[in-house]
């Protein structure tokens, strides 16, 4: 079997997103420059098992993997020519959920645009490589091309964007960008909920769907802080009793990245109930 076809054939054994996560370990953790870590070295003994693979030193493993698993192709020496913008490093330096959402959605969309080899000695030079097309990706998603039509193959990327904006709501609030996460999405949805009323039927009968989960999940989740900039929330809330069924809801209004509306008032509308079906969908998930 050739290198190739056992890398295709172990990211197909292992899924989507265990090979994120195992390519993630395999390049930026010191630890794997000199082995690979038990649920690794299971999962590869497994693989090998199942096609009788013979036993590889871990160099040979290194090398092997010396790919981008994105979008299946050798990385080419040197980083590219660039510097990082000013949302790459609101990224990094934000709040722990911002940047754990980014370190997700740089692992799966653009794991190598840009990667510095970890040195197994501190006197043996680091290699830089990287990814052509995980370059473009990233200047993709600088530009914020997955706006443009939103699909829930790009769920990942508008999630990180929601926790930037969540971070912007406070900070123009005058608060600590520290808050928890389940109040970033709350005040997300609070600020940016949908007062229009569609003319087409489907797109109502969705946005009154929405309307009725979130006014339910905020109440659920018990938010009502004390906090100066939760006031308008609170009383969004207020003597609210509603009891729904939020997981079944959610499934409804997935129909939202299928409507097809013909006006700009209804396409507005929808673009905007897709966005808070995503802030609702992350919210029931961190209150459950």
């Amino acid at each position: 079997m050739d290198k190739k076809t056992i890398r295709n054939r172990f990211a197909e054994f292992v899924g989507a997103e265990t090979i994120d996560r195992f390519m993630d370990s395999l390049h930026n953790k010191p630890t794997c420059r000199t082995r690979l870590f038990h649920w690794q070295e299971k999962l590869w003994d497994d693989f090998r098992s199942r096609y009788q693979i013979e036993e590889l030193s871990h160099d040979r493993i290194l090398e092997l993997f010396a790919y981008c698993h994105r979008h299946d192709r050798d990385l080419k020496e040197g980083i590219p020519d660039e510097t990082k913008s000013y949302h790459d490093r609101k990224r990094e330096q934000g709040t722990h959920f911002l940047r754990e959402a980014y370190r997700r959605v740089a692992a799966r969309y653009f794991p190598f645009a840009a990667h510095e080899e970890i040195a197994i000695e501190t006197a043996q030079p680091a290699r830089s490589r990287h990814c052509t097309r995980c370059c473009d990706e990233l200047q993709g998603y600088r530009n914020k091309a997955h706006h443009a039509t939103m699909t829930l193959a790009d769920y990942d990327k508008y999630v990180c964007d929601m926790e930037a904006e969540s971070v912007a709501i406070y900070d123009r609030l005058g608060e600590d960008s520290g808050v928890g996460r389940l109040e970033g999405l709350a005040l997300y949805f609070f600020e940016r909920r949908v007062t229009e009323r569609a003319t087409d039927p489907a797109l109502t009968g969705l946005a009154a769907t929405l309307d009725e989960t979130g006014r339910g999940l905020l109440c659920a989740a018990d938010l009502m802080l004390d906090e100066a900039p939760l006031n308008s929330l609170r009383a969004f809330v207020e003597g609210e009793t509603i009891t729904i069924d939020a997981g079944k809801n959610l499934e409804k209004l997935k129909e939202l990245f299928d409507l097809q509306v013909g006006n700009a008032a209804d396409r507005r509308i929808l673009r905007e109930c897709r966005w808070l079906y995503i802030a609702l969908n992350e919210f029931h998930r961190e209150s459950s």
